[in-house]
């Protein structure tokens, strides 16, 4: 197969990137996913015009008129947006609902389940090999596999490597006192170096997590799960938001954050979030 754009990764990001290519005619496109499709499944918080530009506004789960940042000894500060501009998605229906119209449309894109196992960059194209040892050559390649960092893993400075270890989950049942509650909660070493979060996402839901910065890709699980233990009972007000809830989704992951030296390299993309 020779075409010109290979996506790597059926995220939002990858999905986004698929449906905006998708409408350029002359473009051939494949988008290729090793899980399901939105498999990564978090509770993302995003703005409220990118909701609208793709259409999903139907896959929002809430919307904020305001953002507060929170720390442990009891101050804060609230920004307020005078309407309603950050959003938290419900990323498997986001997924599902941006491959269904990429599916349905005129100038469909192929899409392969399959596992890239290598790709190099050769003359004017890239070489793609799957898991089943198909060979794609393309044109560009556009590496949106977030966590998986497929391609930009060769790119990280290796003295400035640096990780989010995020551990938290949706709880059910929540004493929510506001309806809409969107706080970032400042890192404090009793839970975690890289902050923690409390957002109402509708019907007494919430999600709440914090998060520990380090420099191996490698989480420590037993360590995560205390802190995020910890800051759920000692953390007010939202350890009595959370008193009587029960956790319905856990959620333990790697962001990469550290600087990446190049995003483009050759014939080579790197996009994402993180």
């Amino acid at each position: 197969m020779d075409v010109d754009v290979v996506i790597i990764g059926a995220g939002i990001a990858g999905l986004s990137i698929a449906s905006t290519l998708n409408g350029i005619s002359s473009l051939s496109l494949v988008l290729i996913e090793g899980k399901d499709i939105g498999s990564n499944n978090p509770s993302p918080l995003t703005f409220s015009n990118v909701v609208r530009d793709f259409d999903i506004v139907d896959c929002c789960k809430e919307d904020y008129a305001s953002f507060i940042l929170h720390n442990y000894q009891g101050s804060s500060i609230e920004y307020r947006f005078g309407d309603s501009e950050l959003v938290v998605l419900d990323y498997k229906r986001a997924c599902a609902k941006l491959f269904e119209k990429l599916n349905s449309s005129v100038k469909q894109a192929v899409y392969i389940n399959q596992h890239v196992i290598n790709l190099y960059q050769h003359e004017d194209r890239v070489l793609v090999h799957l898991q089943d040892n198909t060979q794609i050559q393309s044109r560009i390649v556009i590496d949106a596999s977030g966590k998986a960092q497929f391609v930009a893993g060769g790119y990280r400075r290796d003295d400035s490597c640096h990780y989010s270890h995020v551990c938290g989950g949706v709880f059910s049942n929540v004493r929510n006192p506001k309806e809409k509650l969107c706080c970032f909660l400042l890192p404090n070493s009793d839970f975690g170096s890289g902050g923690g979060w409390f957002y109402s996402i509708g019907d007494n839901k919430a999600s709440f997590g914090y998060a520990t910065i380090s420099n191996s890709p490698n989480p420590d699980y037993g360590a995560l799960r205390e802190n995020f233990k910890r800051a759920s009972e000692k953390f007010e007000p939202y350890s009595q938001y959370l008193v009587d809830s029960k956790l319905e989704h856990f959620e333990v992951g790697v962001i990469p954050i550290s600087y990446v030296s190049r995003f483009v390299d050759g014939k080579i993309i790197i996009v994402g979030d993180a």
